[in-house]
Order: C-alpha cells, then sequence, then structure tokens
C-alpha cells in the first residue's frame, strides 16, 4: 500500500489523538484470527499497511490490509468531524441560530465529495465547506433565507442543476440537505444575586434559554459561574438598568427587599410590555406593593398583570425549594404562552 492518510486502528484500541474517525463493518470469514467487529479509521498521514503491522499480526494484518485497500476510497472523511461538532457546540452554547448543509448527492462533476458539510450563520459560513464558488455561495444565501424566514421549515432537500440553476458551465447536478437548528427566544433578566439566585442560575442555564442577571453586589455576581449563556450586570441603579434589557423577557424580582423591588417593578410595568413579571414575596407584601404602585399612578390593569407572590404553591421555604417553586411557574408560564416551539407534557 502506498502512502495513504488512513491509518487503521484496531476495535477498542485508544486514538492518537482526537481527530476525526469514521467506521465500517469488517465481513464475517476475512480472517480466522479476526472475529467480526468494528474498525476505525483515524486521518493522519502514515503508511497504512506499516501501523497495521504494528497491530496485528500474521493473517490477521494480512486481511486488514485487504480490507483497507478495498474500503479505502470508501473511508476518506468529507469533513472535519472535530472541528465541526466543537463549532456546533459553540454555537449552541451562544444561542446562536445557524444550518447545516449537507452536500448529499451529486451527479457529474461537482466541487466537493459526498457528505461534505458547512455550518452557516445570518453572517455566512463559519465552519467548512460544501465545495466553493458558485456553487456554496446559492447554498449559503439559501441557508440563510431559511434563518430569516423563520416560516416553520426546520429542513429543506433541494436539487440544483449547474448549468441552469447555478450559472456554471459545467454539467452535472447537485443535492443539499439544509437543517435549520434555531435559538428559541427565552431571555430571563434576573434581578438579584442573593441565595435563591443562587439556587436558581444553575438550573436555568442547563435550559434552553439566556438569563441576564443583574445586582449591586459584585461579590454576590461573581459568585455564580461564568457561562456563555448567563450575563452579569453590576448596577447600582437597577431600575435604569431596565430599558436596556429585552422588553419582551421574563422579569424575575428578587432582589434585597421591596424598597429595591418597587423601582424596578414600576419601570417594568410603564416602559416594556413583558411576557411575564414575577415579585418574590409574601401575600403581606403583595398588598403593600400594589398599594404603592396605585399611589405612582400604574394602573390597574398592569398592577393585575405581575404574579406576587412568585411561584407556584409547593415547596418549603428554603433558597432551593424556593428557587423550584419559581422555576415550575416560569417554565408554566413559557409553556402556556408558546415561547417555545416544542410538544410540551400532558396528563
Amino acid at each position: 500500500m502506498t502512502d495513504s492518510p488512513l491509518l487503521s486502528i484496531a476495535a477498542g484500541a485508544v486514538l492518537p489523538n482526537k481527530s476525526s474517525v469514521t467506521t465500517f463493518n469488517v465481513p464475517k470469514g476475512e480472517c480466522h484470527n479476526l472475529r467480526p467487529c468494528r474498525l476505525y479509521y483515524h486521518v493522519a498521514r502514515a503508511s497504512g499497511r506499516l501501523v497495521m503491522k504494528q497491530l496485528f499480526e500474521g493473517p490477521a494484518a494480512s486481511a486488514v490490509g485487504s480490507i483497507c485497500d478495498r474500503e479505502r476510497k470508501n473511508a476518506i472523511m468529507a469533513f472535519d468531524v472535530h472541528r465541526h461538532w466543537q463549532k456546533v457546540h459553540g454555537l449552541i452554547q451562544t444561542s446562536t441560530p445557524f444550518a447545516t448543509v449537507t452536500l448529499v448527492d451529486m451527479r457529474g462533476s461537482a466541487p466537493q465529495i459526498r457528505g461534505a458539510k458547512a455550518l452557516v450563520t445570518t453572517d455566512g459560513v463559519v465552519e467548512g465547506t460544501v465545495g466553493g464558488g458558485k456553487v456554496e455561495a446559492r447554498a449559503i444565501t439559501h441557508a440563510i433565507e431559511m434563518l430569516q424566514a423563520a416560516d416553520g421549515r426546520s429542513c429543506d432537500l433541494v436539487t440544483w442543476n449547474l448549468q441552469t440553476d447555478i450559472g456554471m458551465t459545467c454539467g452535472g447536478e447537485v443535492k443539499f440537505f439544509f437543517e435549520l437548528h434555531l435559538c428559541n427566544d427565552w431571555k430571563i433578566s434576573l434581578f438579584g444575586a442573593g441565595h435563591i439566585a443562587q439556587a436558581l442560575v444553575p438550573i436555568l442555564l442547563q435550559m434552553n434559554c439566556r438569563v441576564t442577571c443583574l445586582d449591586g453586589r459584585q461579590d454576590w455576581l461573581s459568585k455564580m459561574e461564568e457561562h456563555p449563556k448567563l450575563t452579569k450586570i453590576c448596577s447600582e441603579n437597577l431600575k435604569d438598568e431596565v430599558k436596556k434589557l429585552d422588553p419582551r423577557s421574563f422579569f424575575v424580582l428578587m432582589t434585597q427587599g421591596h424598597a429595591t423591588d418597587l423601582p424596578v417593578l414600576a419601570e417594568v410595568l410603564q416602559t416594556c410590555q413583558p411576557a411575564y413579571i414575577g415579585v418574590l414575596g409574601s401575600l403581606q407584601k403583595a398588598k403593600i406593593v400594589q398599594r404603592d404602585l396605585k399611589e405612582m399612578g400604574v394602573s390597574d390593569e398592569k398592577i393585575q398583570s405581575y404574579f406576587c407572590p412568585m411561584g407556584l404553591p409547593i415547596g418549603n421555604n428554603t433558597p432551593i425549594e424556593i428557587a423550584i417553586s419559581v422555576l415550575s411557574q416560569l417554565i408554566q408560564e413559557r409553556d402556556r404562552l408558546g415561547i417555545i416551539d416544542q410538544k410540551t407534557k400532558s396528563f
């Protein structure tokens, strides 16, 4: 065998690094010393035959060599799996909408091989390639149009003629599969970084949402882990921060007390159209909040539009169980409002 970009690794062997792999089945009866199993091809520049001699002895090495010779062309990787999934993970962590474009088939001349992939955001290609030139430009345009349309399509399969559809001189056809990964727009603006917030935020960060936590105490904000889906804002005047936030987000108020909750609540009610407003407190606090809002000129309609006490009537008064109570109501309202397009649990 001549030098090849393929390195044969036995089933269960440790790969020398994290490069991409693909697999194929070893047919039964290839060699009496090599039981039917799965081999791994690791992309690397080495002599496949030389490495196999190090991994297998006698007839086994010969059998594996013949399989490699036969399967080598089909084992060539169309894209870097490791880099691809690293980028996908990053896009998901930052809630960036993107499309995966895959070249699934072709006829005649084509600038890439089957299985080639590219990741596309509204800014263009961020990883991989499906061929470059006019073909890729058309695929990028189609992916961006799907991302911007938000018309309910989650995927699309298209076939383009290279001459009539793309405007290329070479003949042939390409077939692309477009898969959208849209980030659901559930934003939570959390005022207060105290004990309950410290219990609530780590759970929220495991969910499909983005959290902004605001507090005047940097030391409490610093206790929260750094996370791509968490924005921490330290401000002495929390009321002034309201106008900088998404007016349609879920507003969760759990600051140090009524004196700091009230101005934020009044600002949200008067300037935003939030999907949800919740204020932590007791029934007694709820009466005081309503009284003070009326004195500030807030309409009765708006006074009836928020939750106080916030959360479902479950659990005890420990920070973690209050956090679970609040989280339960957030999920309940999220599903009621259809913030996330998903099938909800029903009984």
